[in-house]
């Protein structure tokens, strides 16, 4: 998905946890569409950082407003994309995650050699 999320101007994603992980990862902002409840905390957890909206999809069954709001939304990010999320905050998510990536893989290769050897 790195590749193709590098590609696009606005990610629209199911809140998986890996998902999210990866719309962090890549800077770009993203509308999150959750089912479930661990879904739903994923997306809201995104949304509270600054770089996503999230809807669940029980609130676009249930309510039509909510859907012309995505619509809405969506459309605008593409007239305006500096509205819909803040790009400093979309950096530094992607550089911190970025850090603790590189963190744990140093440490991974460390407690390899270390294995190696004993």
């Amino acid at each position: 998905l790195d590749a193709v999320f590098q590609k696009a101007a606005l990610i629209v994603h199911g809140c998986g946890a890996g998902t999210c992980h990866q719309v962090a990862r890549s800077g770009k902002p993203s509308v999150g569409l959750s089912g479930f409840l661990e879904q739903e905390c994923n997306g809201m957890a995104l949304e509270r950082l600054g770089i996503s909206r999230h809807f669940t999809l029980k609130s676009l069954y249930n309510d039509r407003s909510v859907e012309s709001d995505l619509s809405e939304l969506i459309v605008s990010f593409f007239h305006s994309q500096a509205t819909f999320a803040d790009p400093e905050k979309l950096l530094e998510v992607q550089r911190a995650i970025q850090h603790e990536e590189t963190s744990a893989h140093h440490a991974f290769r460390q407690k390899l050699s270390q294995l190696a050897r004993s």
